[in-house]
């Protein structure tokens, strides 16, 4: 099968089959590990089954169009062994070259159904085959037949459950890829498929779990990308229960895959990474994470929600107040926002630029008790007396909670500036 060819089947249907790709330079790599896969065929019809052998289990230890190769492995073992002839080999290879090249037609695997009718790895390609046709219902009778005929072979509950994984019917397969796994721990495929399911199910754990347990040597760009979504998901979890350390543990083990692979996704997490270093008061760090999800174009919105929060943790005023700015030039009436920015300039005494914010504030909410609070000490401060005590009159009449500390100091001061106000 030609990987172009074989990048569109795993999207139509994800799980069939795992072409896991590649940790060097991708395209060399593509373009070696093709030409092995593409010499198998050649070599058997020429009878080099040794070299034949050595090229698959080379390309089964890189995760390279497993399914098929893990059957191929079956028919030359059983060559080797005794159990078929070598015409069969030679035919049986025929069969899998037309397959591979979208070549195979039903009517051609009857021709040979008397010979191999039996045979289980001519019954995987038949399935293999009835997927491709778009004939899926048909694949699953197969996969069904050879479980009631051999259930200790845990590739036909792998394939069986990836068809109940791609038609939606995700408890069906995971009952097939537990059943899988107990019949080969070190299937990774299986993990993989579970962990996808668990994470469409919500459950992020279990997806985590379950994902941890795949061999990351040489993985495909978008298993990546969809084992980074899982994890990213379980993190966002532990976050929300502020479980920031293990979140973190999770942010870190996702970056880690594959530090030469550049997808758009790494800025949602190395944002939500920032977010957690923040929490964790490491704060130097959370810059840096931020910094690097801008680099890689991430959402500079959500970003700077968070990144101001730790300028002023490390008593960086003006970067806080200008990721503060950027915030309010895409929601220009959110008051909370425009009140932190107001307290910031509070805090460095610039009461003129504090009243600016405010008072930005007061024309969408009035009646907003902690900027007519701060309006009335602002104007205080820059003794605009009777704009004070129209501030604090305000206030009075709005602030409910009139034992408040400042309820008291307002109801005292602005007696105290009225008396000024007329001397």
């Amino acid at each position: 099968m030609k990987l172009r060819t074989s990048l569109l089947f795993l999207l139509l249907f994800p799980g069939l089959i795992h072409p896991f790709g590649f940790n060097t330079s991708i395209e060399d790599s593509i373009s070696i590990k093709q030409k092995k896969y593409d010499s198998i065929y050649k070599l058997v019809i020429n009878g080099k089954y040794t070299e034949c052998e050595q090229i698959i289990n080379e390309l089964i230890n890189d995760k390279i169009y497993l399914y098929n190769l893990l059957l191929q492995k079956q028919v030359l073992d059983d060559f080797n062994s005794g159990k078929i002839k070598e015409k069969n080999l030679k035919q049986y290879f025929e069969l899998f070259n037309a397959y591979d090249n979208h070549l195979l037609k039903e009517s051609e695997l009857d021709l040979y159904r008397r010979i191999f009718d039996q045979y289980a790895p001519f019954q995987m390609l038949k399935a293999f085959n009835f997927n491709r046709l778009q004939e899926s219902g048909k694949a699953k009778l197969v996969y069904d037949k050879l479980i009631s005929e051999d259930s200790t072979n845990y590739l036909f509950y792998s394939c069986r459950g990836d068809w109940f994984s791609s038609q939606l019917m995700f408890d069906s397969a995971l009952i097939d890829y537990t059943t899988a796994l107990r019949l080969n721990p070190e299937s990774d495929y299986c993990y993989l498929g579970a962990g996808l399911i668990y994470d469409k199910q919500q459950d992020y754990k279990k997806a985590y779990e379950m994902l941890s347990k795949v061999k990351l040597f040489g993985l495909f760009s978008t298993e990546i990308l969809r084992i980074r979504t899982a994890y990213n998901n379980y993190a966002a979890q532990l976050m929300s229960e502020k479980n920031y350390e293990l979140a973190l543990s999770v942010l870190d083990e996702s970056l880690s895959f594959n530090d030469s692979f550049n997808d758009r996704y790494q800025d949602i997490l190395f944002t939500n990474r920032g977010i957690v270093k923040y929490k964790l008061k490491k704060y130097e760090d959370a810059l840096n994470d931020f910094d690097e999800a801008l680099y890689r174009e991430g959402d500079t919105l959500k970003i700077c929600k968070s990144r101001y929060a730790v300028f002023l943790e490390l008593k960086q005023n003006i970067d806080a107040i200008k990721d503060l700015n950027y915030i309010l030039i895409h929601e220009p009436s959110n008051t909370s926002y425009l009140y932190i920015i107001g307290e910031i300039y509070y805090e460095m005494e610039d009461y003129s630029k504090v009243l600016v914010y405010m008072k930005k504030i007061l024309t969408i909410e009035p009646d907003n008790t902690s900027a007519l609070y701060l309006c009335g000490v602002s104007c205080d401060f820059l003794k605009m007396y009777k704009e004070a005590v129209d501030h604090y009159n305000d206030f009075i009449r709005y602030e409910k909670e009139q034992q408040d500390k400042r309820y008291l100091f307002v109801q005292k001061r602005a007696v105290e500036l009225i008396k000024t106000l007329k001397q």
